[in-house]
């Protein structure tokens, strides 16, 4: 009582003093909560009872050049765990395994839950493309960390066509699906949209009580990238290799369709093949793109590309004769040999008839500093720049290493210079459009570039061109095996052994149709085929057919610039220049 003093008025006022005090320290209190940590806290209730949900936005098609879908994505449901959310991975990867109907996956699960939590990481998929009603089952068990979640999952609705070109996608750590090869990875970003995101109300249990939020920032789709491929020649150029893989089993293979006047890729295939289907349960050699990510020696597929430098530099003229002697020659302290015997040659026969004796002087004639340049002028050391990753540069010798007796008499032969499919297939555009090197693309551009000029003179390209016909349609042609009855074909063949008395060779055939105005360009390239009924691997015997199989039935699919829906294509008549008429027919694709 004396504490409190004996005035009921002096206790009243002490006690209304330390009553205000204490008001005074709550409101300081509360403003501190409010004011200076008030974002901390707020943001603390939020994760406490809202749960933030990404929603990935759709992805974009792949489409062809006439709008058909290569590659489209459709909603599938999958089952994941957030693992920092997840107390007991053993017994919680137990119940998942039961629920799925495979208890013996129980101890994978386990062990994947359990590593991704000790990583620190907020997701990790239990299995893919599941049904709805386990879904619904997964949802009804309310395991803390188990959630079911809705996505894009893509789809190849053509399979193996352009499939490794095309590229696949999978899903990355956080789960978000993002392109992983090929042109889905190189147009992730129009691909891909942007993602949203919208909260969920949780209750004390980790259970949703909104199951239909609505979105803070709704997804913004990707948008489709229309690729210059034509399905259906796509389709054709791919069972043209199968018939390859069949017949001469290749250690790798592949195909390039390209319209020569504006470097559009119309079909691209290699071997061994992508199945879509059985990703990622795949090889590296499967994900690869050969044309672009392989390189190798020409052989005499280059020889045309030398014969319009020299005819336009004055090195050679057209009624020039070459000695090419017994089917054998030394150029310095080397010994060069043809297949046979041909004694005098016309120029034009050194190309008909392929002679390395024959080439090695046109090449000495145009000289070391010219040709080396003239290379890098086609495109040959440096990428292409295609809309692919991994392209490879190819190689070409630095000029202060050649010799005029072995590095220039190599080269005009096709060897001691590497070049990538898409390289070679590009230089050869140039000779059927004028001389301009075009960049070979994927993607369809309202313009196309005009394209680099280079220094090859309309005589020099036509004499080629001449002979280039020669080679396919004279009875002793190296590429007959190419010809056509209702359109001249024009071309030439290529054999490289991979290196001397290694009995390995790498086999090609270029080929153009038609001859008047090249709509095509079709390049086939095969390492190591096998000997077939006793003949050589060579070019002729290896790629001319498919070649010209592939030429056959792509030729009538471009005298139309769309298809219908029906997938039906209609071929008018067209009159050749050897007079004869293709008739006109109405070709079904299979695609549909």
């Amino acid at each position: 009582m004396t504490f409190l003093g004996a005035d009921p008025e002096g206790r009243a006022r002490l006690v209304f003093g330390m009553l205000l005090l204490s008001l005074g320290a709550l409101v300081a209190r509360a403003g501190y909560i409010q004011l200076v940590r008030g974002d901390e806290y707020a943001d603390r209730a939020r994760r406490t009872h809202f749960k933030e949900l990404s929603i990935q936005a759709p992805r974009g098609r792949l489409l062809d050049r006439h709008g058909r879908p290569f590659a489209a994505s459709y909603h599938a449901l999958s089952l994941a765990a957030d693992p920092r959310e997840v107390q007991d991975p053993a017994s919680f990867a137990t119940h998942v395994a039961f629920l799925l109907g495979e208890p013996a996956a129980a101890p994978r699960l386990a062990a994947d839950i359990a590593a991704k939590k000790d990583q620190g990481k907020r997701f990790v998929y239990l299995a893919k493309r599941v049904d709805r009603q386990t879904a619904q089952r997964a949802h009804a068990t309310g395991l803390q960390g188990l959630f079911v979640r809705e996505e894009p999952r893509r789809e190849h609705p053509h399979g193996r066509a352009a499939a490794a070109l095309l590229g696949m996608v999978g899903a990355d750590e956080h789960g978000r699906i993002t392109g992983l090869s090929g042109l889905e990875r190189r147009f992730e970003a129009t691909l891909g949209g942007r993602d949203g995101s919208c909260s969920v109300l949780m209750s004390g249990r980790r259970e949703s009580l909104h199951l239909f939020p609505e979105c803070e920032r709704p997804p913004r789709p990707g948008a489709d990238v229309r690729t210059t491929l034509d399905l259906v020649i796509q389709q054709i150029t791919e069972e043209a290799m199968d018939r390859l893989v069949e017949a001469h089993a290749p250690k790798s293979a592949c195909a390039i369709v390209i319209d020569p006047r504006t470097g559009e890729v119309l079909a691209m295939a290699g071997r061994p093949g992508l199945d879509p289907a059985a990703f990622p349960d795949v090889s590296a050699d499967q994900l690869r793109v050969p044309a672009v990510q392989s390189s190798y020696e020409p052989g005499s597929t280059i020889k045309p590309l030398i014969v319009a430098r020299a005819l336009t530099r004055g090195a050679v003229k057209r009624g020039q004769l070459i000695d090419c002697g017994p089917g054998h020659m030394r150029f310095g302290g080397r010994t060069l040999h043809d297949v046979k015997a041909n004694g005098t040659l016309a120029l034009e026969d050194v190309l008909v008839k392929s002679s390395n004796i024959g080439m090695a002087q046109i090449g000495q004639a145009v000289g070391m500093d010219d040709m080396c340049a003239y290379l890098h002028e086609l495109g040959f050391g440096r990428r292409t720049g295609i809309e692919l990753e991994g392209e490879q540069e190819g190689k070409v010798t630095p000029r202060a290493k050649w010799h005029p007796n072995y590095t220039l008499v190599s080269v005009s032969m096709g060897h001691e210079v590497a070049v990538t499919p898409l390289q070679l297939v590009s230089a050869y555009a140039a000779l059927l459009n004028g001389g301009r090197v075009v960049r070979p693309t994927l993607v369809r551009r309202a313009s196309a570039p005009a394209g680099r000029q280079l220094d090859l003179s309309p005589e020099a390209l036509a004499f080629v061109r001449r002979a280039l016909e020669r080679v396919v349609n004279d009875p002793e042609g190296t590429g007959r095996r190419a010809r056509l009855d209702d359109v001249l074909v024009g071309g030439k063949t290529g054999t490289s052994e991979k290196y001397d008395g290694s009995g390995r060779y790498v086999s090609s055939f270029v080929g153009f149709a038609p001859v008047e105005d090249p709509r095509l360009l079709v390049l086939v390239v095969a390492d190591e085929p096998r000997v077939r009924d006793g003949l050589r691997p060579d070019g002729g015997v290896v790629a001319a057919p498919i070649v010209g199989e592939i030429l056959r039935r792509s030729l009538p699919l471009i005298q139309t610039p769309a298809l219908p829906e029906s997938g039906v294509r209609h071929v008018f008549n067209n009159q050749t220049r050897q007079g004869k008429v293709r008739v006109a027919a109405v070709h079904r694709s299979s695609v549909w």
